[in-house]
């Protein structure tokens, strides 16, 4: 219904050429869904402003094997398999539909950029590239969001200049500077410190500049804006420090981006000028080399996986190594969630303890492999650091209220009672057939069931046999009726541990990104095997009194 009523919008409209676009890349897309792209060559196409982000991209790409083409203009003489497109608001003409990503880098907190054209050039792309979690919300105002859109978070372009280059500036602005919040810093700073401002300068002739600036001065042209995070990142690849007005979306990012930026209020221009004199004196970053060196891995890294999760997510078939990476899990227990999916990653950070680690899970056109895939790789990870044991919690699980008691209860009950134990099940959603009880024991308040079958991937606690099962999972044996994550384990399994109530739960308000329902639709499953289980588990209990008898 919604593509009925966009349709006659463009008929209104008498936007012909832009129905006929989106009728094809819809064909299309729903035609080719279940075949994977088979891509070799990736063209990347940008304009000047956009440049330092498109290098990052290139490389990074090239990392996972891809030949890669930079140009500034499209031309169906270049060949490529997909395209990836910085600057599609200016850009005169684009790739086809059905073979262009497109990298959004507009702050959607202004509607500057957002003309109906760039919003329909948007929409009609095999998918959109977003740098700012706060951005995809706004995103979602003007109808493209999950599951079009990936969230990608910036990484920094190899240094293409010498960083021993003459720093002959002491400071620098660079933007557009005739807004009158930004002129009041200007004037302010020029009268104090060696100011140079360039506008309309981009490109190579705009990384000369930073390369001999001591420092860059980062002034919001809205009060409230988003930060210029492409321009912080610009600054640090290239070895210059910056000054920042602080934002509302800072947090979004790794707190190491503040022991290299000297973030100040926002509108504080003394405050700035203090910060200037700080960094030019070399009283603050002694470390600062060390730092930037550590940041540039750390998010070029990130930014690898990240293209390689783009790319699986739009169908490419990539070898499933590229996925890997240096990635490292650095907490126990791992959250699995979706940051396109706004309101539930929310929720996992703040319903989740902080010291759990949010794991971005991948995506497929074919929701149920992007969740096997995400286990496969979490598991392969875990693997590779030989952890023995590993909790995973899907991002919409319900904790008990004392969960730090409860998981060490249960961790306990694992290590002294629960024998070669392949898989703690926090909550059953539904039995294929009737489960064989093993054993049934009180420990420390709690009752422990041991079953022969699972059918959950909520809120498990997985034994090192199970994560190499999970890391072996591939999605090409057999389809969604007998290969779902879940139906792969439960095949394998012979000793699952669960308690009896569930001690876990699954939240309802929420809306499954895997099977397109509301998580409401559970509830009555849920009960029904609790109840089907509390059967069982008496049956088995008054079987014991009377043997005992």
């Amino acid at each position: 219904m919604r593509r009925v009523v966009n349709a006659f919008g463009f008929l209104l409209r008498g936007e012909f050429d832009l129905l006929i676009e989106r009728l094809s890349a819809v064909v299309r897309g729903e035609l080719f869904a279940s075949h994977p792209l088979r891509v070799r060559i990736i063209a990347i196409l940008s304009i000047p402003h956009t440049a330092s982000v498109s290098m990052s991209y290139a490389y990074a790409l090239r990392q996972l094997g891809f030949e890669v083409l930079e140009t500034d203009h499209y031309s169906r003489k270049i060949r490529a398999d997909l395209w990836i497109v910085f600057g599609a608001q200016v850009i005169s003409k684009l790739p086809p539909t059905d073979k262009r990503i497109v990298v959004q880098l507009e702050q959607t907190s202004s509607k500057r950029w957002f003309s109906r054209r760039y919003k329909a050039r948007l929409k009609n792309s095999l998918a959109v590239i977003e740098f700012s979690g706060s951005n995809l919300i706004g995103l979602r105002r003007f109808g493209i969001e999950y599951p079009q859109v990936f969230l990608v978070k910036l990484g920094c372009m190899q240094r293409s200049l010498s960083e021993s280059s003459v720093r002959d500036i002491d400071v620098l602005f660079y933007g557009d500077p005739y807004c009158d919040r930004r002129q009041r810093f200007l004037d302010v700073l020029s009268s104090r410190f060696n100011l140079h401002i360039a506008s309309d300068c981009f490109g190579l002739e705009m990384f000369e500049l930073i390369s001999r600036a001591k420092l860059v001065v980062n002034i919001h042209y809205y009060e409230h804006a988003n930060l210029e995070s492409t321009r912080i990142f610009e600054c640090l690849a290239l070895g210059t420090k910056v000054v920042s007005e602080q934002s509302p979306d800072v947090d979004e990012y790794d707190q190491s981006l503040s022991q290299l930026v000297d973030f100040v209020p926002v509108g504080e221009i003394d405050q700035m000028c203090d910060a200037v004199v700080r960094n030019l004196s070399g009283e603050r970053k002694e470390s600062f080399p060390q730092n930037l060196e550590r940041f540039r891995t750390l998010v070029n890294g990130r930014l690898i996986y990240n293209l390689a999760r783009v790319l699986v997510g739009v169908g490419v078939d990539l070898p499933d190594n590229y996925l890997l990476s240096d990635r490292l899990l650095t907490g126990n227990p791992v959250i699995l969630a979706l940051p396109e999916t706004t309101d539930r990653f929310q929720r996992a950070k703040s319903h989740f303890p902080s010291k759990f680690e949010i794991f971005e899970g991948l995506r497929s056109k074919q929701s149920w492999k992007g969740c096997g895939l995400s286990y496969q790789t979490i598991s392969r990870i875990a693997c590779q650091q030989q952890l023995s044991r590993l909790w995973i919690f899907e991002d919409d699980a319900e904790l008990p209220e004392n969960s730090d008691a409860m998981l060490t209860i249960i961790e306990s009950y694992l290590d002294q009672h629960g024998g070669e134990w392949d898989i703690f099940c926090g909550v059953i959603a539904r039995f294929d057939q009737l489960p064989k009880v093993i054993d049934v024991r009180e420990f420390r308040g709690v009752k422990f069931v041991v079953l022969d079958q699972m059918m959950s991937m909520v809120a498990n606690h997985y034994s090192s046999r199970v994560l190499k099962l999970l890391s072996n999972w591939t999605p090409n044996e057999s389809g969604v009726d007998q290969n779902t994550i879940d139906q792969y384990l439960n095949r394998h399994v012979r000793r699952v541990v669960t308690t009896i109530p569930f001690q876990f739960g699954h939240d309802i308000s929420e809306f499954s990104t895997l099977w397109g329902i509301s998580n409401s639709g559970y509830s009555h499953l849920l009960r029904r095997t609790e109840e089907e289980l509390a059967q069982l588990v008496l049956a088995f209990e008054e079987e014991g009194e009377a043997a005992c008898q």
